[in-house]
């Protein structure tokens, strides 16, 4: 399901959203208006309309800003001002939103003006309580931010304020999100609300970012028959909605037994650093000697010191002093120690290297011997525990690195991907002897024992399971091009909503029936040090997939391979921005996170229409330290950015690789 993680909170007065401005120059707001009131007075159109597109959001305020001052104090100035707006508008996007913004104010006797005015504070203290809960993933409090916001909406369309019901139904919409209620989602008021956006979007002439990236998701709720419009082609949506588990048996409780885990491939896992390329490994970072660090990711973390220069210990008991050595002989060692107290205490390992003189990070060769002040230890995950589940046994592996041995998937915000979207990372479970793991899951099926729910406590050391039957359909994944190493889909609606299932492979794959959408996977190529590799995340555009009982979904993903990016324009100076590149499949799936195949494609520009690019350049890589110093760790992962002379109003960018290491031929569309 195309998510809008994108869109955190709209501000009603600058109709930006607040992540987004918190980033941004204090000034950029009356920049604009000093910019456009002087390309207005010269009469420059073509500036004017470059300001217009680059700016939109900008340009936006200004047009209800202005408006609003010509109902209050007319004047000359604000006229003639209202009146570029006006043009540059309608010449750059073909609609009356300035006409309409204008009929608006003009016709607002003083009670409407006092009305809007308050409802303008109640939407602004709403927003903030938005944020607040956004970021604590607290969902009880967004359900009463969505209750506020519904009412804030319904006060505007009384008063026939589109633009700012517009804002209202969209925050509606994000504080009901999926993300937030996982099992409790609302789909039908949610995809009302979305509804209700592009509806008023369209009615004011404003397709702007907001809108461009609603419509696909609003797509795929109707299509799944939420809302009011009903299912599509007839079929209803209860056909496609779980109807839960039913019990087939007691439950269970299985302690678990620790078991090492020999190398990092030991078991195939949905883990994208089980390889040699230990250098972005998960890193636990000491300073000097006498320093102290955790396991930032382990709640009930022991503590590591750095005993001497080239000594690192464990303090396993809180008494200050190492209680385990931890090996730093510059070579894969594993070290194991207990965590956690009482029922909870459990044994844990980590794989670890440390940094050499003469190393590489995406392909440069660099230094990255501990010094005196710094000593990074390099971890992956090397315990697991096990035990019987209904005959069958079962490995239970700390992927995650956060303690717990089947915890739930821990998000983070890695360098390499681009929008700086989060990427979740799962725990394992081996299936007896099976060379290949499942990710943990609620809901897992255990081969000749059927599927069980499972629940893991007191740190992992304990399973409680269960036997339960689906109704059941299946999946299947055909690539072209990179095969997925993994392809986990994750459940959608109350009962699937904690089920993770892998479906790479190529072959059918049994699961519970109802809607299912990708949380994350992974390509390789190559292999020890020329191993290449990259995540593979959900896509805007990319649908969900519904399962219906006794039918088989097909998934085609993979090539022809695609280069997705974002460039603006500053006068006569287009500049494509690198730290936006990502590769997009078939299905619309997003290949992000690249590894020891960074792309370099060649960037062109021509006027819009036109057949060929009137100016190429070649985007760089960061390439050496010089350009790490310059440029920093981020865009070691992506191309520098690449500037280009733009002939005429309207352009278009390519990007064209012709052969990307890992992926192949790559190309953009003109956009």
């Amino acid at each position: 399901m195309a998510r809008l993680l994108s869109i955190v909170l709209i501000s009603a007065l600058f109709a930006l959203p607040l992540a987004a401005r918190s980033g941004a120059p204090a000034d950029e707001y009356s920049d604009f208006l000093q910019k456009f009131d002087q390309y207005a007075k010269l009469g420059a159109n073509k500036k004017l309309d470059d300001l217009m597109r680059d700016k939109q959001g900008v340009a936006i305020h200004w047009i209800q800003r202005t408006a609003e001052q010509i109902s209050v104090a007319p004047n000359d100035v604000l006229y003639e001002r209202y009146d570029a707006l006006r043009g540059s508008w309608k010449r750059v996007y073909e609609t009356d939103f300035p006409d309409k913004m204008e009929e608006f104010f003009a016709y607002s006797d003083i009670n409407t003006k006092r009305e809007r005015s308050k409802l303008k504070v109640a939407y602004d203290k709403a927003a903030r309580s938005q944020s607040k809960a956004q970021e604590e993933k607290d969902a009880a409090k967004l359900i009463l931010v969505a209750d506020k916001f519904e009412q804030i909406a319904n006060s505007f369309q009384q008063i026939n304020d589109k633009w700012m019901e517009s804002q209202s139904r969209l925050n509606l919409a994000v504080a009901l999100e999926e993300r937030w209620h996982k099992g409790r989602t609302n789909f039908d008021r949610m995809t009302n609300a979305y509804a209700r956006f592009v509806k008023l979007r369209e009615d004011l002439g404003v397709r702007d970012r907001w809108y461009k990236e609603t419509v696909p998701r609003l797509k795929t709720l109707t299509a799944e028959g939420f809302g009011n419009e009903g299912a599509a082609e007839g079929e209803a949506a209860a056909d496609l909605v779980p109807t839960g588990p039913e019990l087939a048996g007691p439950a269970m409780k299985v302690q678990l037994e620790y078991e090492p885990l020999d190398v990092p491939k030991d078991v195939l896992r949905p883990n994208y650093y089980l390889d040699m390329h230990w250098q972005i490994w998960p890193t636990v970072a000491l300073g000097s000697v006498g320093s102290t660090a955790k396991f930032t990711r382990v709640e009930d973390s022991p503590t590591v010191i750095r005993e001497s220069a080239s000594k690192i210990v464990i303090d396993t008991d809180g008494d200050g002093k190492g209680d385990v050595d931890w090996p730093t002989r510059g070579k894969l060692e594993a070290v194991t120690f207990e965590i956690g107290a009482g029922a909870t205490k459990r044994t844990w390992s980590v794989l670890s290297e440390i940094g050499r003189q003469q190393d590489f990070y995406q392909g440069v060769p660099m230094n990255l011997l501990p010094t005196d002040s710094s000593f990074n230890v390099y971890i992956a995950p090397a315990g697991s525990l096990v035990g019987d589940v209904g005959g069958v046994k079962v490995q239970v592996i700390d992927d995650n690195l956060d303690g717990v041995y089947g915890s739930a998937p821990s998000s983070w915000k890695h360098m390499g991907v681009a929008g700086d979207r989060d990427t979740i990372e799962l725990d394992s479970i081996r299936i007896g002897s099976n060379k290949r793991a499942q990710p943990w899951s609620q809901y897992v099926n255990l081969g000749k024992a059927g599927w069980h729910s499972l629940e893991s406590t007191n740190g992992g050391t304990t399973v409680t399971a269960q036997a339960v039957s689906f109704k059941t359909g299946t999946i299947q994944i055909k690539a072209k091009g990179l095969k997925p190493d993994f392809f986990v889909i994750q459940g959608l609606g109350q009962d699937l909503a904690e089920t993770y299932i892998d479906v790479a492979g190529g072959k059918k794959v049994e699961v519970p029936i109802g809607r299912w959408t990708l949380a994350y996977g992974t390509v390789r190529k190559g292999k020890k040090m020329q191993e290449m590799k990259a995540v593979i995340l959900k896509g805007n555009a990319m649908a969900d997939f519904s399962v219906k009982e006794g039918e088989n979904v097909v998934v085609e993903l993979g090539a022809p391979y695609k280069f997705d990016f974002d460039y603006s324009v500053s006068g006569d100076t287009v500049t494509v921005d690198g730290k936006s590149l990502r590769v997009l499949g078939k299905a619309g799936e997003v290949y992000d996170r690249i590894y020891n195949a960074v792309p370099i494609p060649v960037a062109g520009v021509r006027k819009k229409g036109a057949k060929r690019a009137t100016e190429t350049a070649t985007m760089r890589p960061v390439g050496d330290n010089d350009g790490l110093e310059k440029h920093g760790w981020p865009m070691m992962w992506k191309p520098l950015p690449a500037d280009l002379t733009k002939k005429g109003d309207e352009v278009e960018v390519q990007l064209v690789e012709k052969k990307n290491k890992l992926f192949g031929a790559l190309e953009s569309d003109w956009k």
